[in-house]
């Protein structure tokens, strides 16, 4: 089956030898609007066929009058990759041209991209960049140590005339694909910054198995950045992208070439180190300023200005370290894979102070966050003051204020437990009447230090995800801290959990029933005027971070058999984690990489389109506390196919707002997912069912349990009497 899909999508992509490739989309990665970028575009209307080719620009701010005939595609502050995939979609040319809008085209680039491509077996093309007759000194240096053998190494075809060949990936600033190729391998998905150019290539050359070539004549002209600060930065942060994808996809990325700079400085600082006791040490050195000197002379003989030539030569080791520093900073540095969700934006009686591993700015932020961020801003409507403890990340401020919650962002993953209680006792100790502790698997243990009250509030205990997912060291120290040391430090204190599942859980670990209760996580339920079409063919929806327990494997090997009974269905998988790489790897090795696409963070305005546009959701998850992203896809009437788990099982009413499917079956699954999309009007009845069900679980009714509960537990009166939240009751939709 799987052989068979990437055979089908190779072929595609290959095409008839008999179709003629006619059309071209320029697709133009812009900034912002302004008299640059109108000026590029106008030119490169000049340098193509005006019947034969679609000028498609993406901007991250609205363009208002672009020139005539130009679509423009607005796509925010994303990374590359997603402005180019945002930008692709809908577009008509048989070939997709990528260029910068820096870029310029010689006349006849077009006409060589159209025969370079006429070939079947090669999926891409492209040509070297080379500097403007108007490039100044500076600029012309830069591109002197970039074509030089010692400054871009095996990428050295990238910035001068050589004869056609092969090569495992170009730029993306003057890159040719065929649109069928670029659709079989679901486009660049690439979740930073930079890197696009080599996870795109190596699809099309690992999953339908066609060359990229590099062709002299589809040269185009673009100025680098000056020597010598500019050139170093862009060096540095290219150096931090390689060493990054090295360590997360090794196989899209040559290791070796690409972290020889790298290695070559820590040698040089070790040989350095040696050289007052060592012959060896002080004769490799020299070695080293010979090679240097002797790039140095290279350049300066064949430089056409001796100064730019000078310059490069003298900047070359430079350049190495700028490279090699940035390069140890992606491969031992976070992951940028991760991309920053947006910030959100931003009145006193009961002062409520939170302890929360991190806060809904941080890049790791879930459901846990989202949870205590909904309520804790209520609260701040209704007159308390809140303030909330939580890690710090690298761009977090140290002191912010978000929707009236003052943060107090300090430490790191191991760290930040005992600067809590440091600065709690320190700074924050007269400043809050009560605590809201929350566990994320283990709490802040406040009790120990802190002598005000104290509500704690747990989403659902991690033993199994210890027992599987930490190592040995680690493991038995985690298991102990919360299935031994927690239940004895809170068992006089008041416990909030989200479902009926983390309750007996709780019960079986020893916690007083008569301590505990539950307030559910709300949603935000949309204005029944607001209507967005549900998708033309089959969409799948995977929400949610991409960790090993929310178990999205599952559903990605379920493809292939939804995909036998629906050939069109396609399966958004939306957000971000440390398993992207893995699943990508599962999802291209599976023959899905047509059908199956990785958004990472979305918008808000994104998110709520797909969960409308959705054919069914899926929340394949060993465990959750709740399932909030469940009730969230219920309220726009998209039924739900979920693993039968603690958590998932409360948020999902079998057979009413979805289905549930035992556990890490992925036949099963398939099966279910394949009944309900052949079946329109049990998906309608489940949508409205699962409105009617979503209605029912509002984050004001939550806020107002709650807050009501912490006012009791602070000797204070509640502000309004509300249905007990632990009382169990049979909801609307399955009466």
């Amino acid at each position: 089956m799987n052989t068979v899909s990437v055979d089908k999508a190779a072929s595609q992509a290959r095409g008839e030898r008999a179709h003629v490739l006619t059309t071209m989309t320029l697709v133009v990665a812009g900034g912002g609007p302004g008299p640059e970028l109108r000026r590029s575009v106008q030119e490169f209307q000049r340098a193509t066929f005006p019947g034969r080719t679609e000028i498609v620009v993406a901007t991250e701010t609205p363009w208002y009058d672009p020139p005539e005939g130009v679509r423009v595609v607005v796509t925010g502050a994303v990374s590359r990759g997603e402005k180019l995939d945002r930008a692709s979609e809908g577009a008509s040319g048989d070939l997709l041209a990528f260029v910068d809008a820096s870029v310029r085209l010689s006349p006849t680039w077009q006409v060589r991209a159209f025969e370079v491509l006429s070939d079947p077996a090669i999926a891409a093309a492209g040509g070297p960049q080379l500097p403007p007759s108007t490039a100044t000194t500076d600029e012309q240096a830069s591109w002197l140590v970039l074509s030089s053998p010692l400054g871009s190494g095996p990428y050295g075809y990238r910035y001068r005339r050589q004869s056609s060949r092969g090569v495992p990936e170009m730029a993306t600033c003057n890159l040719i694909v065929r649109r069928q190729a670029f659709q079989a391998i679901g486009g660049f998905q690439s979740p930073t910054p930079l890197g696009d150019d080599a996870r795109l290539c190596y699809k099309l050359r690992s999953i339908i198995g066609l060359s990229i070539v590099c062709d002299p004549a589809l040269a185009v002209e673009i100025a680098p950045s000056p020597l010598l600060k500019p050139f170093l930065s862009v060096m540095r942060v290219w150096g931090r992208h390689r060493g990054d994808m090295s360590r997360r996809l090794p196989e899209a990325s040559r290791r070796w070439p690409n972290a020889l700079p790298a290695v070559a400085l820590l040698s040089e600082l070790l040989l350095a180190v040696s050289a007052p006791f060592s012959w060896r040490a002080r004769a490799a050195l020299g070695l080293i300023v010979f090679v240097y000197l002797l790039a140095a002379a290279q350049l300066v003989a064949r430089g056409p200005r001796w100064r730019a030539a000078l310059l490069a030569g003298v900047s070359l080791p430079l350049v190495h370290l700028a490279y090699g520093v940035g390069f140890w900073q992606g491969f031992l540095g976070r992951s940028l894979g991760e991309v920053f969700p947006g910030r959100l934006r931003q009145h006193q009686p009961l002062r409520i102070l939170i302890f929360n591993w991190r806060d809904i700015t941080h890049p790791w932020a879930g459901g846990a966050e989202s949870y205590m961020h909904e309520l804790a801003r209520r609260w701040v409507r209704q007159g308390c003051e809140v303030g909330w403890i939580s890690e710090r990340y690298r761009t977090g401020k140290r002191v912010e204020t978000i929707d009236g919650i003052r943060f107090h962002r300090l430490g790191g993953h191991f760290t930040l437990y005992p600067l809590a209680a440091l600065a709690y006792l320190w700074r924050l100790r007269n400043s809050y009447d009560i605590i809201v502790d929350c566990e994320n698997g283990i709490p802040f243990f406040t009790p120990l230090y802190i002598r005000k009250p104290v509500v704690l509030v747990v989403h659902h205990l991690h033993q199994e995800v210890f027992r599987r997912e930490l190592p040995a060291y680690l493991r038995w120290l985690a298991l102990w801290l919360e299935g031994w040391l927690m239940p004895h430090v809170y068992r006089r204190k008041t416990v909030v959990t989200v479902s009926p599942s983390t309750l007996s859980d709780l019960q079986a670990h020893g916690y007083d029933p008569e301590r505990m209760m539950i307030v559910t996580n709300g949603v935000e339920v949309p204005n029944i005027a607001v209507q967005i079409e549900r998708n033309g063919i089959p969409l799948l929806l995977y929400l949610g971070r991409l960790k090993r327990y929310k178990s999205i494997d599952v559903l990605l090997r379920a493809m292939p058999q939804v995909l036998s009974d629906f050939p069109n269905a396609k399966l958004a998988v939306v957000g971000q984690g440390p398993e992207r790489e893995p699943l990508e790897r599962l999802s291209w090795r599976l023959g899905l990489a047509e059908h199956v696409r990785f958004y990472g963070y979305v918008d808000k305005l994104s998110r709520d389109k797909l969960l409308a546009a959705a054919w069914l959701a899926v929340c394949p998850s060993r465990f959750e506390g709740w399932g909030m992203v469940c009730l969230e896809a219920n309220a726009w009437g998209t039924p739900v196919v979920a693993a039968r788990v603690p958590g998932l099982r409360d948020a999902v009413l079998d057979g009413v707002t979805g289905r549930l499917v035992p556990y890490g079956n992925s036949t099963r699954l398939a099966d279910e997912v394949v009944a309900l999309l052949a079946d329109r009007q049990a998906r309608e009845a489940m949508g409205q069912a699962g409105r009617a069900w979503a209605a029912e679980h509002s984050w004001e009714r939550s806020a107002r349990i709650f807050l009501n509960q912490i006012m009791k537990v602070a000797g204070l009166l509640p502000i309004s009497e509300a249905p007990g939240p632990s009382e169990v009751r049979e909801p609307a939709a399955a009466r």
